[in-house]
């Protein structure tokens, strides 16, 4: 049974590849406490509410927050897994790298253990012919935390994607036990 954590929609990867509008600032601090995390960007986030039918737990909200970059964009978002059942963080990881895997029609090209906080996370690039999409993904306190960048296969990761995931830090609301 495929888990509602483990897709990618066809509308992220079309604006991963497109990017969002970008307009140049100077870097700024941005939180977000009711969905628990903060993080530093060129610009502010646009967040964008969606609900799926996360079949068998019902309908689930989450937020995704897009920033345009020069070249490319950035996802964050923010599921609550504790509607229903609290799935294992290994199995909702891993499901997520599968389901991503699945939705590009592509491989895995690494992967690796990583942790933020102290809760566990996965960070991971799939690539088809096309593109490649490096992912992060956290569970914190029953949340699944995920950042995105996509870009064509043949260019690198945008550094400013990277300062963006590297700038990821919980708020009072976003921490939590694991």
């Amino acid at each position: 049974m495929k888990q509602p954590w483990a897709s990618f929609s066809v509308w992220s990867i079309l604006f991963l590849m497109t990017g969002a509008t970008y307009h140049q600032s100077e870097w700024k601090d941005y939180s977000y406490t009711d969905d628990g995390f903060s993080l530093s960007a060129p610009a502010k986030p646009v967040l964008q509410k969606k609900t799926v039918d996360g079949k068998p737990l019902g309908l689930i909200e989450y937020h995704i927050y897009s920033i345009g970059l020069p070249d490319g964009s950035v996802m964050i978002s923010v599921n609550d897994l504790k509607q229903g059942e609290h799935p294992p963080a290994e199995r909702v990881l891993k499901g997520a790298i599968s389901g991503a895997v699945e939705q590009v029609g592509g491989s895995v090209a690494w992967q690796k253990q990583i942790s933020l906080e102290g809760n566990p996370g996965v960070e991971y690039e799939v690539v088809n012919a096309t593109f490649h999409i490096r992912t992060r993904m956290y569970i914190v306190g029953g949340r699944l935390f995920t950042l995105i960048s996509g870009c064509p296969r043949t260019k690198p990761t945008s550094l400013d994607a990277l300062r963006i995931f590297d700038s990821l830090k919980l708020t009072t609301s976003g921490a939590g036990t694991h």
